[in-house]
């Protein structure tokens, strides 16, 4: 069932409250609409935190939020790069090309 809220204040109290009903065999799941790039952004922190890497993950308005302990401040995640930065894994970069003259 898809739900469109049509005020942004019970949209929020819906979202507030779904960590009230962990483990009710009723609610399949409640998700926001994400983005496609945002969307596979959570997908990938799924991964790390099913893998114990990272320890929690939630999204407010569209915002990805990420904690990689417990105990550690919340990070927004824009990009690839931010969790790179969360799991204090240094950042890619392109290998660099050498132009060479003729």
């Amino acid at each position: 069932m898809i739900i469109k809220f049509h005020k942004y204040l019970r949209k929020r109290a819906v979202y507030e409250a779904k960590s009230n009903l962990k483990g009710d065999t009723h609610i399949r799941y409640i998700t926001e609409d994400l983005t496609r790039g945002n969307y596979s952004l959570v997908q990938s922190l799924t991964r790390y935190k099913r893998d114990n890497r990272v320890n929690a993950i939630w999204t407010r308005d569209g915002k990805i939020f990420a904690k990689r302990h417990a105990e550690s401040r919340p990070m927004k995640i824009r990009t690839s790069e931010d969790i790179n930065e969360l799991l204090g894994r240094e950042p890619r970069t392109p290998p660099q090309t050498q132009l060479t003259r003729t």
